[in-house]
């Protein structure tokens, strides 16, 4: 044998073997089970769902996260595992991955197969099993199917406030400013938190006699829905309570939450019942007293008199609110257009929607033939004989929020706004 030829076979019997290709039978001591946390669940109702990766004589790596679609499509996200041993010593390792699905209006009610990959380590063969090695194989396991029983929700009993929210769930309300004149704007914010489904979930609406609602703007957070609407009261009946209700897959019913609006309207109560209360004690008093009677006249007097002062200062107030935002009769609409686009370029928030008020004045002034300075707000539009642009009444909303410290709007917000009111002021030929 010629010495190249020796030479080769030496190596070749001590270099240890490569390692094999993957293979995909599974072995005997890997396996997956799934499990479901309700038998029966309502569309919208959330479900817990969890995959166990079994592990008894055998020594794996890589283990990946199963692969689980929803009833109605969709894969189930899974947290990190959890690892355990058998308590009886029987040398099973448990990988426990758990996540949670939301029930559809449709699908079968079919849940699984879940299969999950991961590498089992077997013994290396040829040269290389001489130096007891072990080689990975990947390997794709799978679970048995679940079924799950999907149940209609019921007719009987459903709210005309119910709007799909499954779960169960508390609500709070809150209103700005807590006490209000006829005419201007309450921001009226509700927070519905708790567990279950706001997928096919809508925020309650604020609406009712004597009240102008604007549109209800949403937010939706993990356990959260909130809720923000403005309206404006054109009286003094009382404000409605916020109703909204759910179902509750616990007990199988529907519940409904109540909560009043807690704002007060303002110069209603304490002069007033102390001057009704005053005439009443002289009243009986006169019947005892002649000199009573003097007292009586002298009280009347001055009922008028906080009557006129109290009229007065309404008066008073309004011209004052109208001058906060003064016009320059020598002044265009066209010219603050221009100046309120410089100010837009700052930021200046204060003062853009100051500009911006002072032109909606003129604007409403030239609709109602009254003079700019007597348009304090939107009282003056809804008690107009002549149609006008809802949408001043937005932008005269947006310029009290700004006013009142209620909002301070960015620049994409105030950007939106001109554009309206650009429109707008087109739309009455005043540009």
């Amino acid at each position: 044998m010629k010495p190249y030829l020796l030479v080769i076979i030496i190596l070749c019997s001590v270099i240890p073997g490569l390692p094999a290709a993957a293979e995909t039978t599974v072995p005997p001591g890997i396996t997956l089970n799934l499990e479901l946390g309700k038998e029966k669940a309502y569309p919208g109702e959330t479900v817990p769902v969890t995959v166990i990766l079994h592990i008894k004589g055998v020594s794996i790596r890589n283990i990946g996260y199963p692969r689980l679609a929803q009833p109605d499509g969709g894969l189930i996200s899974f947290h990190p595992p959890t690892q355990s041993i058998d308590k009886e010593d029987t040398g099973i390792t448990a990988y426990r991955f758990s996540g949670q699905f939301t029930v559809g209006n449709q699908g079968t009610g079919k849940i699984g197969p879940a299969t999950l990959d991961c590498e089992a380590m077997e013994q290396a063969t040829g040269s290389a099993a001489f130096f007891g090695e072990s080689v990975p194989h990947k390997v794709s396991v799978s679970s048995q199917v679940e079924q799950l029983q999907i149940l209609a929700l019921p007719t009987s009993g459903r709210p005309g406030s119910f709007s799909g929210a499954i779960g169960n769930f508390s609500m709070t309300v809150t209103a700005k400013p807590e006490s209000v004149a006829i005419g201007d704007p309450l921001t009226v914010a509700t927070t519905i938190s708790g567990t279950g489904s706001f997928s096919n979930a809508a925020c309650p609406t604020i609406t009712g006699a004597g009240l102008q609602s604007f549109p209800v703007r949403s937010t939706r957070t993990t356990g959260k829905l909130g809720c923000e609407q403005v309206v404006v009261p054109k009286d003094r009946l009382p404000l409605p309570a916020i109703v909204w209700s759910y179902f509750n897959p616990d007990n199988g019913t529907y519940k409904t939450l109540s909560h009043p609006i807690h704002a007060a309207f303002k110069n209603e109560t304490s002069a007033t019942k102390a001057i009704a209360a005053k005439s009443t004690a002289v009243a009986v008093r006169e019947s005892t007293s002649r000199n009573n009677l003097l007292t009586l006249q002298m009280t009347i007097t001055a009922t008028v008199i906080t009557l006129f002062l109290v009229i007065s200062g309404g008066v008073i107030v309004s011209r004052k609110r109208a001058a906060e935002f003064p016009i320059q009769p020598d002044r265009s609409v066209q010219q603050m257009l221009t100046e309120a686009d410089k100010v837009l370029i700052t930021g200046d928030v204060e003062k853009f929607y100051t500009i911006i008020f002072g032109i909606l004045q003129l604007i409403v002034a030239a609709k109602t033939n009254q003079p700019p300075y007597a348009i304090s707000g939107i009282r003056e539009i809804n008690h107009s004989k002549n149609p006008i642009d809802t949408n001043l009444i937005t932008l005269f909303h947006r310029c009290d929020r700004v006013r009142y410290g209620q909002c301070l709007p960015d620049y994409a917000v105030m950007n939106a706004d001109f554009d309206l009111l650009k429109r707008v002021s087109s739309n009455q030929n005043l540009q």
